[in-house]
């Protein structure tokens, strides 16, 4: 079963690398055409075109990055500290709004004498209830650096939407 998971999701990242490559040549040819013509609406929509798959790129590349953390990084065991809104601050127990939570965890290195803080990506739901009584929450980290990171967050429910590995 994980095998055909994993084949659809390189199936998946192969069509929207293709769209994102289709939009870059209509938007090369649509910059080709306004350098003819002058014409300011070619400039506009090309650029879009052409730059717009940049950040599916970089969304893939993402993705890519957090799985190799996933399946090569170390796994250290953080502490659940809080819930916080997309400025930063600690959601309230309880309270729902509008807009992104990210779930906030730390790490004690004794070695370092450091305090590590880590985020979630972001979710569209509270998943406070969730991790009340959580003992730890796995993060895969780069030994060489703790910036980049990955919070396996797979325990939550499926209608939190989270990143399933495979």
């Amino acid at each position: 079963m994980q095998g055909g998971n994993s084949d659809y999701q390189i199936e998946l990242t192969k069509s929207i690398l293709m769209v994102a490559g289709i939009f870059a040549i209509v938007g090369a040819g649509l910059l080709l055409g306004f350098f003819i013509s002058s014409d300011g609406i070619l400039l506009y929509v090309g650029t879009l075109f052409s730059l717009s798959w940049l950040v599916i790129i970089y969304v893939i590349y993402y993705r890519y990055e957090q799985k190799q953390l996933y399946h090569h990084g170390i796994c250290i065991v953080t502490k659940y500290e809080s819930i916080i809104d997309k400025k930063g601050e600690p959601v309230v127990n309880g309270s729902t709004h509008n807009g992104v939570y990210y779930v906030q965890t730390s790490w004690y290195d004794s070695i370092s004498n450091t305090v590590y803080l880590f985020k979630s990506e972001f979710l569209f739901k509270n998943p406070e209830a969730y991790l009340k009584d959580i003992a730890g929450i796995d993060v895969y980290v780069d030994p060489k650096n703790f910036q980049r990171n990955y919070m396996d967050l797979q325990f939550l429910p499926r209608h939190f939407n989270t990143r399933r590995m495979s």
